[in-house]
């Protein structure tokens, strides 16, 4: 946490923080939805940190649970997650504008409407932005 606000700038979160300091009030953190922009220099500094690493994805037959990597959720469980992922995360979108490959994991979504994703409804799915 010390990190996050800015106090003790070590590891992954301390160096992207000196490169990109968060702003000062909580209610102007957002998350940016032209971070792809600086993605590549972002993964440099998680190569200092992590090592990229295959993650499994199994969805048993019915579609009642999904299991990520050492993860298991169950259908509700990962749609919650998927409706995170939709709103931003906890700071929300920037100026509630999502970036192209959130607008395409919910289109196939929308094209998808059997097993984990049964059921699922979109927050505010009316809006393509």
């Amino acid at each position: 946490m010390g990190a996050i606000h800015g106090l003790r700038l070590t590891g992954f979160i301390g160096e992207l923080y000196r490169r990109y300091p968060y702003p000062r009030q909580q209610e102007d953190f957002r998350q940016n939805p032209e971070g792809f922009r600086t993605q590549s220099m972002v993964s440099k500094i998680i190569a200092k940190y992590a090592q990229a690493r295959d993650i499994s994805v199994n969805i048993p037959r019915g579609g009642e649970k999904i299991e990520i990597g050492v993860y298991r959720f169950s259908r509700v469980q990962f749609q919650e997650l998927i409706k995170y992922v939709w709103r931003g995360g906890y700071p929300r979108w920037k100026d509630e504008i999502r970036p192209g490959y959130v607008l395409e994991m919910r289109n196939k979504i929308l094209q998808n409407r059997a097993g984990i994703f049964k059921g699922f409804v979109f927050e505010d799915s009316g809006k393509n932005h």
